[in-house]
């Protein structure tokens, strides 16, 4: 009997063991939603509008040749990483000329030309325009703080300055003698006398009184 208990008591102890835990459902790496050609390639062109943009800025900074050269390379290489990480749209191949392209054009094998070539037959816009210098222009023109005139600094004049007309003063006309203060005549103001006329000139021997010959 007590070998029996024993037996039973072993059997009971097996219900203590702890349950195995649930497995847990495992996910894989998200997968990325493929853009259709059109998507691509405004995404595309919105990476070469930022691109064209920063090379023009070098392209007019005062570094010297080699040393735009490697930021020229570094901007067309990353050009290519972004275009291929865009993956390939779900209705169209993927821009593999254009990224091949831009490493080629990266790494100095080839020039700017094959590249907007081969962007352009893909469709894309801006990764088939050439970096451009930013516009120096604007400044020109415009209300500057010169002292010029006219077109230069941004002004035209409305009129052209007349002076005015300087006006003689009139001589002031005699005034009449005033009026007594106790209500008489007032007098009359004496004529200027007229000069008098010149004596004829004599004429000599003509007089009448004169003997006449014998």
């Amino acid at each position: 009997m007590v070998l029996i208990g024993i037996g039973v008591a072993g059997c009971g102890g097996g219900g203590d063991e702890e349950a195995p835990a649930p497995e847990t459902a495992t996910t894989g790496p998200t997968e990325t939603v493929a853009l259709t050609t059109e998507e691509l390639i405004a995404e595309g062109d919105a990476i070469c509008a930022e691109v064209n943009a920063a090379i023009g800025t070098i392209d007019a900074s005062t570094a010297d040749e080699a040393t735009k050269a490697d930021q020229r390379a570094d901007m067309y290489d990353g050009v290519a990483e972004r275009l291929a990480e865009l993956g390939t749209p779900s209705d169209g191949e993927a821009p593999e000329e254009v990224i091949a392209a831009a490493r080629d054009l990266a790494g100095g094998e080839t020039d700017v030309t094959d590249f907007q070539t081969a962007a352009s037959e893909y469709g894309f816009t801006d990764c088939a325009e050439a970096p451009e210098m930013p516009d120096a222009s604007g400044v020109e023109g415009g209300t500057g703080t010169g002292t010029g005139t006219g077109t230069e600094s941004g002004t035209v004049p409305d009129s052209t300055y007349v002076p005015p007309a300087t006006e003689v003063p009139a001589e002031p006309a005699p005034s009449a003698p005033a009026a007594p203060s106790d209500g008489g005549v007032a007098p009359t103001p004496t004529p200027t006398p007229a000069p008098s006329p010149a004596p004829a000139p004599s004429t000599g021997g003509s007089s009448s009184g004169g003997i006449g010959p014998g």
